[in-house]
């Protein structure tokens, strides 16, 4: 449950049931706002609590811009709501869409949350800005006594899985090391005919032996390295960039310990090198399944679905309530 900014009082009402702390590193000097770390068994959201006042001026957005920067930095999983005091209904070129649309920020509020009833004007001034990674499932405006607030409240539904994900390792061949001229000299060196000749008949043993020969060969030649597979990916992810997410996380711990200019312009250089993979990684993902959708959409419907899903993932969204049991 969020409370609003009152009196310069700032209040967040936390259920016991969740494991939470407060994350005053990511708030800033004079912002009105609170932080919270929420831990899952699987994963973590941050939930920011915020209000700005009308006559804030241009160092909010900048000093807001910074703090979402770090939270992406922790998690991308990530929950902003409050009263920002910008209009959603009208305000389109403000620098708070400019704000989700850097950080792939989704308002899942539709419905006006303050209305004026001298000027009759609806607004929509209280939204739940949700990331890309968050997956809402209901959302509701609720009527508050005008006795109380001007605003009324809003309430999301978030999906938060509550199983354990399997993860499966893979071999990975790493042809840029391998010895060809050896591999080829085992193919051509071995006695084939004899070997298979041994089998008479039997198609199915011939198989399994040359197979198995073929890949003892390669093995000899080429050298493997086994990859950790984590079903939680996303289709664009790859092992590059989990590489550089862990020294970026390594260098994070660093600057928390010692903060100096030095360990600074390691880590920012470092988040900006998995930001700019990150992006890479998705716009060559998508520009290439939208190609494969158009090749497959009628040679090979089931391959045409198969992608659907990878791409669009399985979150899925609804607008309607859940039913009531009236009887």
């Amino acid at each position: 449950m969020i409370g609003t900014a009152l009196a310069e009082v700032f209040l967040v009402y936390v259920s016991e049931i969740l494991k939470t702390k407060r994350r005053l590193d990511l708030e800033f000097e004079n912002g009105e706002l609170i932080w919270l770390e929420i831990d899952f068994p699987q994963h973590k959201i941050l939930l920011c609590a915020v209000y700005r006042s009308p006559g804030s001026s241009h160092p909010f957005w900048q000093n807001f811009k910074h703090s979402i920067e770090q939270a992406y930095n922790y998690t991308t999983k990530i929950v902003i709501t409050g009263d920002l005091n910008v209009d959603l209904f009208t305000e389109h070129n403000h620098v708070l869409n400019d704000l989700m649309n850097i950080f792939c920020l989704q308002n899942v509020v539709k419905e006006a949350t303050r209305f004026d009833h001298r000027s009759g004007r609806a607004a929509l001034l209280d939204p739940i800005l949700i990331s890309e990674d968050c997956c809402a499932t209901f959302t509701e405006v609720i009527d508050i006594n005008r006795q109380m607030s001007d605003h009324n409240a809003t309430k999301v539904y978030l999906r938060i899985p509550n199983f354990s994900e399997k993860n499966f390792t893979r071999t990975i061949w790493l042809y840029k090391h391998a010895d060809f001229t050896r591999f080829n000299t085992d193919i051509q060196n071995f006695d084939w005919q004899t070997s298979l000749t041994a089998f008479e008949d039997d198609v199915d043993g011939m198989a399994v032996f040359f197979t198995e020969k073929y890949i003892e060969m390669a093995k000899n030649s080429i050298p493997t390295k086994t990859v950790t597979i984590q079903s939680s990916d996303k289709p664009w992810f790859n092992s590059e960039i989990r590489k550089e997410i862990r020294l970026r996380d390594r260098l994070h711990k660093k600057l928390r310990k010692l903060r100096t200019v030095q360990n600074t312009n390691k880590f920012k250089v470092q988040s900006n090198k998995v930001n700019n993979m990150i992006i890479y990684a998705k716009e060559q993902f998508y520009l290439n399944a939208n190609g494969l959708l158009d090749e497959k959409s009628n040679k090979n419907p089931k391959a045409f679905w198969s992608l659907v899903k990878k791409v669009m993932g399985n979150c899925r969204s609804t607008s309607i309530p859940p039913l009531l049991n009236q009887y």
